[in-house]
């Protein structure tokens, strides 16, 4: 699924289940849940800077993790970020642009 965020909705991309070929050695197969925090070149059309906007996309990342990680927490999940991830797989089983591209999965569950 991808979030989509002009139209606040969650949209299908793909029904496989691709979890245990997106992250770490083993860590993301176990995982109930998978969110995978994408930088979205359309959404940084306006940061006139690559290096701004790679920056701004890092700095977004951060504030979003810290959030997960607070939200899991409330509700008893466990939360783990991965910033060691297949790209290139991932951004074919999401069918991101390829000017877009994935900072980090953030893994969630009991």
């Amino acid at each position: 699924w991808r979030y989509e965020w002009s139209g606040h909705k969650l949209v299908e991309v793909a029904s496989a289940n691709i979890r245990a070929q997106i992250g770490g050695p083993g860590f993301s197969k176990q995982a109930a849940y998978i969110l995978i925090l994408v930088s979205e070149a359309e959404a940084l059309k306006a940061v006139k800077n690559q290096a701004s906007a790679a920056d701004f996309a890092q700095v977004l990342t951060g504030a979003m993790t810290q959030n997960i990680y607070l939200a899991a927490a409330s509700l008893k999940l466990g939360a783990r970020y991965l910033h060691s991830m297949n790209v290139a797989g991932i951004s074919e089983a999401l069918k991101l642009a390829p000017e877009d591209k994935p900072i980090c999965l953030m893994l969630l569950g009991n």
